[in-house]
């Protein structure tokens, strides 16, 4: 495919002349590293220094005193450059008013994450299956089409790499050229070294954010890598059959499938008196901490191509990033965890986890009429069920034993057991809170009759779906929206595609 690509005409943009003699050359069977990484390097990288520092013009300097009108103004102004440059950032800001952490050292915050992130892997190795082939018709690497290259483009409204290019700018590449450039990708089966970094920013989670633990680490990589790494996500999801009980990040409405599913089997013990016992489990820095060996004994169980296989463990081996936090960076070589932001990061962790989901033990599952439950996942939200305590706790103990020889670990304080208990008799349910449960030594929380949790964004308690209450929460940010200085049609923009949507989930499925 490549020497078809390389005699079609060559753009006159984005040095097109000089990748198609690169591309000449390894169909030439000659070393290609050091003139496509310099390629990489020329063509896909901005000089982003300064980039939107600069203030809108005609504003007074800081400072200064200026009147009520001159400070709209300069609010304005300021709004409406950002609203040009990152509407999603703007929109989101105005709406939900801007997360201030109380981080006191910075500094000592990015050494707390690179000692998770460069912690090294004292755990024994994984018990190899000898008996494991891979097939090789289990390959992402195949001639890319314009077609592939058109549905894995990031965003326009999401961000540049550290390269200071950006999804606009990628777009401005002509098709041909990116598919020379993936394809040449997918033949080394290596990254050039100038692809292979990112940066990590930290986005808090709570309001007075002040811990490490309250901050969700987001790793931006160059567009180049993000559209490459889509367009091989988009492959093997297609190609790898993953238990049915893990339903995040396939095209399906998997959240509302696990939503509903999760109050059916509380109504059937209610409504048809049946003990059920189940526990939601919160795994603590789950895409943080998983090791390097889970994930390619997870590919390997799979059957997936080596060649695959060894360019991940090529890729998070050589792979490094800059923390960022205010004005305070600190380069890192991660040796553990999957980038967050990498699409092909959610995929990865997902077959990681299928090796226990399609082994948990079926015999101790919550049955009644057609539905039978022994587990459901939604990426690392799990929810583990059974009839019995001493099959829950079977359950839990398999889970936990699975995810620690992986570099995982259940939070016993975040996790919580709830044990509804029926008197076929008498005709009646019971929440029994008498029950307990535990991880490593460790007792769970266990509900009572009244004990709110909150699982893919929706409230539960023992009796069941809780009802959903949005009348509050929409007056604030309709009147946060009001309130900000933004013309009609972005107020209609902000209205239709950022406010409204965030209640369709609560509304459709609460």
């Amino acid at each position: 495919d490549l020497r078809k690509l390389v005699t079609k005409q060559c753009p006159r943009s984005h040095g097109a002349n000089r990748l198609w003699e690169i591309a000449k050359l390894y169909l030439d069977n000659r070393d290609i590293s050091l003139q496509f990484n310099d390629y990489v390097r020329d063509v896909f990288f901005k000089d982003s220094t300064g980039h939107g520092l600069r203030g809108p013009k005609g504003v007074a300097d800081e400072g200064k005193p200026m009147g009520r009108r001159k400070r709209r103004r300069k609010e304005y102004a300021k709004l409406q450059n950002l609203y040009k440059k990152n509407q999603s950032t703007c929109i989101r800001g105005i709406l939900d008013g801007e997360k201030k952490s109380e981080v006191v050292n910075p500094q000592e915050f990015l050494l707390s994450w690179a000692r998770i992130m460069e912690a090294p892997s004292n755990l024994p190795p994984l018990p190899r299956q000898e008996d494991l082939q891979p097939d090789d018709n289990k390959t992402p690497f195949f001639p890319v089409s314009s077609k592939d290259i058109k549905r894995a483009l990031p965003a326009l409204n999401t961000a540049a790499g550290p390269d200071g290019f950006s999804p606009g700018d990628l777009r401005a590449v002509p098709a041909i050229v990116l598919r020379v450039v993936i394809t040449l990708l997918m033949l080394t089966h290596r990254l050039p070294v100038c692809l292979r970094g990112a940066r990590t920013i930290f986005v808090p989670k709570k309001e007075g954010a002040c811990e490490p633990g309250d901050f969700r680490p987001i790793s931006v990589s160059s567009v180049v890598v993000r559209l490459y790494h889509k367009i091989l996500a988009n492959r093997l999801l297609g190609m790898l059959s993953l238990d049915y009980k893990q339903r995040a990040f396939l095209p399906v409405d998997g959240c509302g499938e696990n939503v509903q599913m999760l109050a059916g089997a509380i109504h059937e013990a209610r409504h048809k008196f049946r003990t059920l016992h189940f526990a939601t489990l919160d795994v603590a820095k789950a895409f943080d901490s998983i090791t390097l060996e889970a994930i390619l004994d997870g590919l390997r169980r799979k059957g997936v191509a080596e060649e695959f296989v060894t360019y991940m463990e090529d890729f998070y081996q050589t792979a490094n990033t800059v923390l960022t936090f205010d004005t305070v960076t600190k380069m890192i070589h991660p040796t553990r965890g999957v980038r967050q932001g990498d699409p092909l990061s959610p995929l990865l962790f997902n077959v990681v986890l299928d090796y226990w989901l399609s082994t948990c033990d079926n015999g101790v599952a919550f049955r009644s009429g057609g539905l039978e439950l022994s587990a459901m996942a939604f990426a690392d939200d799990l929810v583990i069920f059974s009839t019995t305590p001493r099959g829950l706790q079977q359950q839990l103990n398999s889970l936990n034993n699975f995810l620690s020889a992986r570099g995982l670990n259940l939070n016993p304080n975040k996790c919580l057991s709830v044990s509804l208990i029926a008197d076929a008799k008498a005709k009646i349910t019971k929440v029994d809170s008498s029950f307990r449960f535990f991880i490593a030594e460790k007792e769970m929380p266990a509900a009572e009759v009244n004990t709110p949790w909150r699982y893919l964004g929706l409230q539960f308690t023992p009796l069941g779906l809780a009802p959903t209450s949005i009348v509050a929460e929409i007056k604030d940010l309709l009147t946060n929206l009001s309130k900000a200085p933004l013309k009609p049609q972005q107020r209609l923009v902000a209205l239709r595609f950022y406010l409204l949507p965030r209640f369709f989930h609560r509304l459709i499925l609460g």
